[in-house]
């Protein structure tokens, strides 16, 4: 039991060590963001043959950008609400020997509100971050996340988006 313990504790180290290889978590803001999907699934061929029929897939970690829009206030007095939006980054690795990570942001009709900090799930644990900012304004709203993932040897990134024109 302690050696296991201790395998566990010495590949934490070493994956929290290979962590540094993260994408610095800045979010470009001239990308054409529709190209994205909400979720994405990173994984590895595990087939033994290399044939298109005995493909097998196994996965690694999932990642996805949630947006959410809720009822905050009035603008004081009128009756022009005042909405909350929340941006969402999650990176979910599918086993302990992963690291994962995720930054996110919220966009404006093209135009960048804000950043989170970068969030890191070490062991297998989820990386989840989120953005918030208040408006009264409408339009194009996004939720736009980057998502790594690594096992000390591999390192995987993929962008995800959720948008809603409010």
């Amino acid at each position: 039991m302690k050696k296991t313990i201790a395998a566990i504790s010495t590949s934490i180290l070493l994956l929290a060590a290979s962590s540094n290889a993260f994408a610095s978590g800045s979010i470009p803001t001239d990308v054409d963001r529709s190209q994205f999907p909400q979720k994405v699934e990173f994984g590895i061929d595990t087939s033994l043959e290399n044939t298109p029929q005995s493909k097998s897939f196994s996965t690694m970690a999932t990642g996805e950008s949630i947006l959410i829009r809720a009822f905050s206030d009035y603008i004081p007095g009128s009756t022009i609400p005042v909405w909350e939006y929340s941006a969402t980054g999650i990176t979910d690795p599918k086993s302990i020997l992963y690291v994962a990570s995720v930054t996110t942001s919220l966009f404006h009709d093209n135009d960048l509100i804000g950043q989170s900090n970068q969030a890191i799930g070490l062991a297998g644990f989820d990386a989840e971050v989120e953005y918030l900012a208040e408006s009264a304004i409408e339009g194009y709203w996004e939720a736009f996340s980057n998502h790594t993932i690594t096992n000390g040897s591999d390192f995987f990134t993929a962008w995800t988006v959720d948008s809603e024109n409010y």
